[in-house]
């Protein structure tokens, strides 16, 4: 092999080495942010749960006062 081979074969595999390790860096900076992201989505979709169950009784209350004590007779056929 000639000098000139010899030094392109290892610039060569010097770039790769410094590309892969940028590609491994910035896929675990990824990871962790991807974690820290699904973790912040999960304790915001508990806290809308929380909201629609505090919801669903509101407006039961609502409709309750709306309607007053208003109850189906006995000839009325129900709603489909």
């Amino acid at each position: 092999m000639t000098p000139e081979l010899i030094a392109i074969v290892a610039v060569g595999a010097t770039l790769f080495a410094a590309l892969l390790a940028v590609m491994v860096s910035l896929h675990n900076r990824t990871c962790e942010r991807i974690d820290t992201l699904r973790g912040e989505l999960r304790s915001e979709s508990a806290e809308v749960r929380r909201e629609l169950a505090g919801i669903d009784r509101r407006l039961a209350r609502i409709e309750g006062a709306a309607l007053g004590p208003w109850r189906p007779s006995e000839t009325e056929p129900e709603p489909t």
